[in-house]
């Protein structure tokens, strides 16, 4: 995030606004930068939320996918996709069956597999998010075929942020209930949270918002989803969004 985008947002934090930071990523990829404004801070789209002890205490709220759906997902993805790659989360952990160093995420630029397993053996526990990675083209056949599983009905969620990778939670799981959970905890309501998103998994969020800002070079269905276009990325959309609410 840009220094300006920081600035903007300390002052907001300063002045009484409480900011929360809403992700996908899990707790060790988040910037230092941005950990200061918890908690609570809102991982994995909202399966996990962690309170001020991070990871050093229970966390608030830890809602996993089962193994057994996980398990699933993971047979259909490589039947269809038999190069893809399959990447566990579970709280702050990541479990895989293989690296592929060109396809990457917000975890493994941080960090290398907790756990490098056979594919049957990954599942033995309940999974936070369930990460498919592959060729862009391959990810697109991949959402409609899992979102097109009857058997998945009620048990998964897909969601995306990025072109190469697809995302599985649980199917309470988005962030806009993650948002209103951390706002109803802070004593606010539906009319207290704005919001500024990119990509699909922000939608949501953008469209539940009081008022929202998709950044100028997000997803288009992070655009239409908010109330107003910003900045690209590179000029500070977030610092703009808070000054335009806050002054």
């Amino acid at each position: 995030m840009r220094p300006d985008d920081l600035a903007a947002l300390r002052r907001a934090a300063a002045s009484g606004v409480a900011v929360v930071v809403a992700t996908a990523r899990p707790p060790r990829a988040v910037p230092p930068e941005l950990r200061v404004f918890g908690p609570p801070v809102v991982h994995y789209n909202g399966a996990l939320i962690l309170g001020p002890g991070g990871m050093a205490q229970p966390p608030l709220l830890h809602r996993p996918i089962g193994a057994g759906t996980a398990a699933e997902v993971a047979r259909l993805a490589r039947r269809l996709a038999p190069g893809c790659s399959l990447d566990a989360e579970v709280l702050d952990a990541w479990h895989t069956d293989r690296v592929n160093a060109a396809l990457t995420t917000a975890t493994s630029a941080v960090s290398t597999p907790d756990r490098v397993a056979p594919l049957a053996e990954l599942f033995d526990r309940p999974i936070t998010k369930l990460m498919v990675l592959d060729e862009p083209a391959s990810v697109d056949r991949l959402i409609a075929a899992l979102r097109g599983a009857a058997s998945l009905t009620g048990r998964a969620r897909v969601v995306v942020s990025d072109a190469h990778l697809l995302q599985v939670v649980h199917p309470r799981v988005d962030k806009a209930a993650a948002v209103a959970w951390v706002a109803g905890r802070l004593g606010l309501g539906p009319a207290d949270i704005d919001a500024v998103g990119d990509a699909p998994n922000d939608a949501d969020m953008l469209r539940g918002a009081a008022r929202s800002v998709c950044v100028g070079d997000g997803w288009e269905e992070a655009r239409a989803a908010a109330d107003e276009v910003g900045p690209p990325l590179a000029e500070g959309p977030v610092g703009w969004a808070v000054r335009r609410w806050y002054g």
